[in-house]
């Protein structure tokens, strides 16, 4: 493994309000976490291109600029996080170590899944069916909503990008080194001058397949809190459910954070199920048996032995000699 001497997490927050809603919830998360890995945390405050049209190419693309940057691109190793994740510090391992290749690391997101969604879309479709269903329920002669049947293949080429991409990259978490590959971002930012569906989603995650650059990383490092919502707590999505019983959410998102190693809370500003449960989860216990029986703890000690496989045969052999305990693997 390359000696990564210096490594940085980069994010972007334009607004007082984005400032203050990072320090809140955000930093807190991230700070120890760069400090037990040895990471500089940079949170930029302005464009990096100032003559950056928002209103055609929204803050998104700003991160395609990081390895440009003067005082960004000579550093081993950056790591660009959307400013809306939450990290399970205590767990979650380096990313910059965890990144094995030459590429810039991202985690793909689930390819289309007819057996989980019926064969009426993939799973990531499933999601805004659920929310267009949510939506309804308060407004239900909005306008017909539109969802493409393929895969992400034909989903680029419906675009207008040909090429070879057989994966949909969530871009929020990339990680690279900016000497290799900070002129070949800033061209994708270049080559483009407005943006797609999902900002610069799309043109980024073809870019970076298309050119042969993606290093998949594991999925724990940006798990969409959305989609994880819609696979293991679908029931969220139903606004009467979710409102006759107000611990739910908050169970839910928590039993979430302490599954994966960087939850990420994309989606649109406000949104009850998508975005807002970022406020709701308390980061203070890295273990879901420590939310579920918070009093307990202390108690591990007597209860529990967590042994090695010589302790484990022990353990066996004295069960065998009539002992009263339960022997686990």
């Amino acid at each position: 493994m390359a000696d990564i001497r210096r490594k940085a997490i980069v994010t972007l927050l334009i607004g007082e309000a984005y400032v203050e809603a990072f320090e809140r919830f955000i930093r807190p998360t991230w700070q120890p976490y760069a400090e037990r890995h040895g990471y500089d945390l940079v949170a930029l405050t302005e464009l990096i291109d100032p003559n950056a049209d928002t209103a055609k190419k929204s803050l998104h693309w700003q991160k395609l600029l990081i390895g440009v940057h003067p005082a960004l691109k000579d550093y081993d190793k950056l790591v660009w996080m959307d400013a809306d994740i939450l990290i399970n510090h205590r767990l979650a391992p380096c990313i910059a170590s965890a990144h094995i290749g030459n590429g810039i690391g991202a985690v793909t997101m689930p390819p289309p899944d007819t057996d989980f969604c019926g064969p009426d879309g993939s799973r990531s479709a499933l999601h805004m069916v659920m929310e267009n269903l949510r939506a309804r329920t308060q407004n239900p002669d909005r306008n017909p909503s539109v969802f493409l049947q393929a895969d992400h293949a034909d989903y680029y080429r419906v675009l207008g990008l040909d090429g070879e991409a057989p994966h949909l990259i969530n871009t929020g978490v990339l990680v690279f080194d900016p000497r290799r590959h900070g002129a070949t971002l800033a061209g994708i930012y270049m080559k483009y001058d407005r943006d797609f569906i999902d900002f610069e989603m799309t043109p980024l995650s073809f870019e970076i397949q298309n050119q042969g650059l993606l290093d998949p990383l594991d999925p724990r490092f940006n798990t969409p809190w959305a989609l994880h919502a819609l696979t293991h707590y679908p029931f969220l999505f139903n606004d009467d459910l979710r409102e006759a019983h107000p611990d739910l959410l908050s169970q839910c998102v928590n039993a979430a954070f302490r599954q994966v190693w960087f939850l990420h809370f994309a989606g649109t500003r406000n949104h009850p199920v998508s975005k807002r449960p970022l406020d709701l989860v308390d980061p203070t216990c890295p273990r879901i048996t420590d939310l579920v029986f918070p009093d307990l703890a202390e108690k591990w000690p007597h209860w529990f032995r967590f042994v090695d496989g010589e302790g484990f045969k022990q353990a066996c052999a004295q069960v065998d000699d009539g002992a009263d305990i339960d022997v686990f693997y």
